[in-house]
């Protein structure tokens, strides 16, 4: 099983999903299903 790291990563970083969002060029809504584990895979 992988575990999705994001929210320490974030914590560490003090970053908030928007900072995250503009920075990566990744949609909002992706990164937070990404940051509460709902996503079953990931496009690339």
């Amino acid at each position: 099983m992988i575990r999705i790291l994001l929210s320490s990563r974030l914590g560490e970083r003090k970053w908030t999903h928007a900072d995250l969002a503009r920075k990566t060029g990744i949609r909002s809504t992706t990164i937070s299903k990404l940051y509460h584990e709902m996503v079953d895979r990931v496009n690339l």
